[in-house]
């Protein structure tokens, strides 16, 4: 890991990262599962999070939900970006109970 959105998590080791993307952020989402109807996450930096990571491990605990992966559309795509000089490209997971809310975002972003 060269990058990352919360710099702390360039100090731990490879096995606590791993263990944090696949076992300790994903349980702490599904713990919302027994009152969130829709959760939608945006990563501005997703190659250096290991965001996808944790979302499918959260997806796999979420069986209830449906859960997509999108983009931003132009010109929503710059939105979030964490300087002008960085073009990442954000992404948001989602994991969804209410089909339409993931109608409502396809006029801002689509499906990756």
């Amino acid at each position: 890991m060269h990058d990352a959105s919360v710099p702390g998590y360039l100090e731990l080791m490879a096995d606590e990262r791993r263990d944090l993307a696949e076992r300790r952020l994903p349980a702490a989402v599904a713990r919302q599962k027994g009152w969130a109807q829709n959760m939608v996450f945006i990563e501005p930096t997703p190659a250096a999070s290991g965001a996808s990571a944790v979302s499918a491990a959260s997806a796999r605990l979420l069986p209830d939900f449906t859960y997509s992966v999108c983009g931003f559309r132009p010109p929503f795509d710059r939105l979030f970006r964490l300087s002008s000089r960085h073009p990442a490209r954000q992404t948001l997971y989602t994991f969804t109970r209410c089909g339409w809310r993931l109608d409502v975002l396809r006029a801002y972003a689509a499906p990756l």
